[in-house]
C-alpha cells in the first residue's frame, strides 16, 4: 500500500500547477479585456485591466500599461513608470518589453542611459526572434550607445533586420547607404532599401524618397514624385514633412493659377497641409503667414476649404 506522507507532496504539486494555470487564464483574460478596451479607445478600462493582469503576474499586461504610459492613454505621460513597467514585462519574459525596456535603457527614460542594460535586453529580444531588436540594437552601436562606437557592426544588424522583412530596419539601412555610414555610400542601394520601407507607409524612408526626388540624388528628379512621398510621410504624422509638402502643394496651386486654373482636389491638399505646417510653427509671424495663405487658398475654392475642414477634423479625431 502507498504511504499517505508520499501522496501527500503529489497532492499539493497537483494543486499548485492547477492555481498556476487558473491565474495564467485569468491573466490572459484581463490582458484580452484591456486590449480590447485599448482598441475601442476605452483608455481608463484598459488601464483597470492590464494593472488587474499585472497583478495576476501576466507578462503582456505589462508591456502594454507601459505603452500607455509613453502615449499619456488614459494616464498622465509618464516615461519613467512607462520604462519600470516594461522592465516588470522584461524579467516575465514578454519580447516587446524587453525590446521597450532596451529602449529605456539606451535613452535613459528611467534614469541614466544604461548601455550594458540596453544591449543585454536588446539582445535577449532579438535572440528570441524580435526582429525590430536587429536595428534598434544596430543603431545603438553606429552611435555610439551600446558603450562603443562600431558603424559596421551596427549597419550588420540593421541589415539583417531588414533581410528580414523588418519595415524600420529598411528604412535605416536606406539611410546608412546614403549618407555612407558603416558601409560605403550607395545611393541605388538607399534608394532600393528606403523604397521598401516606403512602400510600406514608412514616414521617415518616406521623407527621404522624396527629398532625393526633389533635390535628385541618385534618382532622375521629379517634383510629383517628391510632393507624393512627402505627401505619404505628413500622413504618417512625421512632423518634420509638414513644411515640404505644404510647400510643395502651394506651389503648384500657384503654377495652375498661371494658367488660370483652379483644381480642387490640390488646393484641398494646399489648405490641409498649410494648417499642419501652421500647426508647428513657434513663430507668431510665420503662423501669421500660413494663416494668409490659407484665406487666399480658401477663396480660391470655398469648396477645396470645405473639404480640407473636413480632413482636418478626421486628422484630429484619429490623433491615437
Amino acid at each position: 500500500m502507498i504511504e499517505l506522507r508520499k501522496i501527500a507532496p503529489l497532492i499539493s504539486l497537483g494543486v499548485f500547477l492547477f492555481v498556476t494555470t487558473v491565474n495564467d487564464s485569468l491573466a490572459a483574460s484581463d490582458f484580452a479585456v484591456g486590449k480590447k478596451a485599448r482598441d475601442g479607445r476605452d483608455y481608463l478600462s484598459a488601464a483597470r485591466a492590464f494593472r488587474a493582469g499585472i497583478a495576476k503576474g501576466d507578462k503582456q499586461s505589462a508591456n502594454a500599461l507601459g505603452e500607455m504610459y509613453i502615449l499619456g492613454l488614459g494616464v498622465d505621460k509618464d516615461p519613467v513608470t512607462a520604462c519600470e513597467l516594461f522592465l516588470k514585462g522584461a524579467k516575465r519574459g514578454d519580447v516587446l518589453a524587453q525590446h521597450n525596456y532596451g529602449i529605456c535603457a539606451a535613452k535613459g527614460k528611467g534614469g541614466k542611459p544604461n548601455p550594458r542594460e540596453a544591449v543585454k535586453w536588446l539582445n535577449k529580444a532579438m535572440k528570441s526572434g524580435h526582429k525590430p531588436a536587429f536595428c534598434a540594437l544596430g543603431q545603438l552601436y553606429v552611435a555610439g550607445g551600446a558603450g562603443k562606437k562600431d558603424p559596421k557592426r551596427g549597419f550588420d544588424l540593421c541589415l539583417k533586420g531588414a533581410l528580414a522583412g523588418e519595415t524600420k530596419a529598411a528604412a535605416r539601412v536606406g539611410e546608412l547607404y546614403f549618407a555612407g555610414v558603416g558601409t560605403v555610400k550607395n545611393l541605388k542601394e538607399a534608394y532600393k532599401w528606403l523604397k521598401k520601407a516606403g512602400d510600406k507607409q514608412d514616414p521617415s524612408a518616406a521623407y527621404n524618397l522624396g527629398l532625393m526626388h526633389l533635390n535628385g540624388d541618385g534618382v532622375a528628379k521629379s517634383v510629383d514624385k517628391a510632393r507624393r512621398w512627402l505627401t505619404v510621410s505628413a500622413l504618417q504624422r512625421h512632423r518634420i514633412a509638414f513644411e515640404p509638402v505644404a510647400r510643395l502643394y502651394r506651389n503648384r496651386v500657384i503654377e495652375l493659377l498661371k494658367n488660370e486654373q483652379i483644381d480642387v482636389r490640390m488646393t484641398r491638399w494646399a489648405i490641409f497641409f498649410l494648417n499642419l505646417a501652421r500647426s508647428i510653427q513657434t513663430s507668431s509671424k510665420q503662423r501669421s503667414n500660413y494663416a494668409a495663405l490659407i484665406d487666399q487658398f480658401s477663396e480660391l475654392s470655398p469648396k477645396a476649404r470645405r473639404l480640407a475642414d473636413q480632413d482636418l477634423s478626421k486628422w484630429n479625431d484619429s490623433k491615437f
